[in-house]
């Protein structure tokens, strides 16, 4: 047994050393009349023996077998991929397509491959793996109950159910992608007013074609697209309908270490009708990373956003370690705001503002923590304050959504919230805790406080169970009032 697994591996570490192609005949070889150990690993089956004898020695005959089942795998793919792979230097000096070429012409992203992927990018072999890639289709659900009590309350169960696929055609080397979304109110005991924004609807969330051109990737059509942290651009996943955008997208990495993506949005799906728009002229995004270091990210965007205000800011982001156990990491960002640059006729207003916000996170054994201060500013001498319209709100200021509206569309006192959070990384269902207390920027106003829970479990490799709770404690002097939310929800994908 041990004799056979011996030989078994000797013949893998031939087929390997044929694969890197480094070796040659050498003058050891030659002087022998036959071939050393490391010559006889080479990639032509014929050595000097072979031909000295007449016929094909044992050794290269051993090397021919084991490289026959990979040859008949690689084959076909092999012509694939040298004429449909994109031609970079790299290729050029080697004489075959180089990885990132190969991972072009399956349509997939290098920096987002997982190890299960890597294998056919690499190898370029027929497997499922890569049968996968090509063509995939999904089934997902997601069941949700929610209470409210607040000026109003209400409570509603809702039931999402997504449907979705893709198809990757080779020959031209473009993506089509569809996803159809439902969402289903069971239960309704609400009066309108007690923020439950699910309501029954139905749309596509997904709807575009993809194709690359050399290192830029061009996407058309509708889907969720969410920027950064989503501050000021995200899909809003939360909710059972997501915010979603028709545009026309493209992105591309300048080197290993710089990222640049652009947008034109001709659309705006909200989460609901009412937050619903088409853009005459359009609106831009304009974003851009690059890591200057291991402890050190920047974010650079321009969102100029029709009708409404051009957003302009810088993102710092990283990791330091400062005498703990952990390294902490940290953000700083800052932004203005001014007049939109793309108007129609309906355009009066007048915006003049800025934003930053800070935090820093860190660990302790299994205890995570964070601390937190993010700054929306005042109306100042225009008409509005600082405002992120397009945002995943409910990620931000609270899961009680009360301040919500006035980050979507800004206050005139402006607003701050200084948090904090703890969670507990190693305890069942990784439960998480924060603290926010606002205040208005200008007149002194204590808008109020709010406490958020969660706790969320993996049951399986298809369902996820989790809870949520926000409570919301209005000041003294606040135009606000009390308000607490509850959700149960179930998660599961076929």
């Amino acid at each position: 047994m041990i004799t056979k697994l011996m030989k078994g591996l000797g013949v893998l570490a031939i087929a390997f050393l044929m694969q890197t192609q480094l070796f040659a005949m050498c003058d050891k070889c030659e002087s022998a009349e036959k071939p050393c150990n490391t010559c006889a690993s080479q990639e032509k089956a014929s050595c000097e023996k072979c031909k000295t004898a007449g016929k094909t020695c044992e050794t290269c005959k051993a090397k021919m077998e084991a490289s026959a089942t990979e040859e008949s795998m690689e084959m076909s793919t092999d012509s694939a991929s040298k004429e449909l792979a994109p031609k970079c230097a790299s290729c050029k000096a080697e004489g075959a397509p180089c990885t990132k070429c190969k991972v072009k012409m399956l349509g997939m992203k290098s920096e987002k491959m997982s190890g299960k992927k890597a294998c056919c990018a690499k190898k370029v072999v027929k497997c499922k793996k890569m049968k996968k890639m090509h063509k995939k289709s999904y089934i997902k659900m997601r069941n949700r109950v929610e209470f409210v009590d607040g000026t109003s309350s209400g409570s509603a169960a809702t039931t999402r159910f997504v449907l979705g696929g893709s198809h990757y055609i080779k020959d031209v080397g473009v993506k089509l992608v569809a996803e159809a979304m439902n969402v289903v109110l069971s239960v309704n005991d609400s009066d309108g007013n007690s923020l439950i924004a699910d309501t029954e609807s139905s749309r596509f969330t997904k709807l575009y074609v993809q194709k690359s051109f050399g290192d830029v990737n061009v996407i058309f059509g509708d889907r969720p697209i969410n920027l950064g942290n989503q501050r000021f651009v995200g899909s809003v996943n939360w909710r059972q309908m997501p915010q979603t955008f028709g545009a026309l997208s493209a992105e591309t990495d300048i080197n290993e270490n710089a990222h640049v993506y652009g947008a034109v949005l001709f659309k705006r799906n909200g989460v609901t009708q009412a937050t619903t728009k088409e853009y005459n002229t359009g609106s831009l995004l304009l974003n851009g990373t690059y890591k200057v270091s291991d402890s050190l990210n920047l974010e650079a965007y321009g969102y100029l956003i029709e009708d409404t205000h051009n957003t302009l800011g810088i993102k710092g982001k990283g990791s330091v370690s400062i005498g703990m156990e952990n390294p902490v990491s940290y953000e700083v960002e800052v932004a203005v705001q001014a007049d939109p640059s793309i108007t129609t006729d309906a355009y009066s207003g007048d915006v003049s503002t800025k934003y930053y916000r800070v935090e820093a996170e860190s660990k302790l054994k299994s205890v995570s923590f964070g601390l937190g201060f993010e700054s929306f500013g005042d109306k100042d001498s225009g008409t509005t304050g600082f405002s992120t319209p397009l945002a995943t709100l409910h990620k931000f200021n609270g899961w009680s959504d009360v301040m919500a509206s006035r980050a979507a569309t800004g206050d005139a006192n402006g607003f701050s919230d200084l948090f904090v959070s703890v969670g507990l990384n190693d305890v069942i269902g990784m439960p998480s805790l924060s603290y926010h207390v606002f205040n208005s920027v200008t007149n002194d106003i204590e808008y109020g406080s709010e406490i958020d829970f969660s706790v969320s479990k993996k049951v399986s490799d298809r369902l996820t169970l989790s809870a949520k709770a926000a409570i919301f404690s209005a000041g003294d002097a606040s135009p606000l009032s009390d308000t607490n939310k509850f959700w149960i929800m179930a998660s599961s994908s076929f």
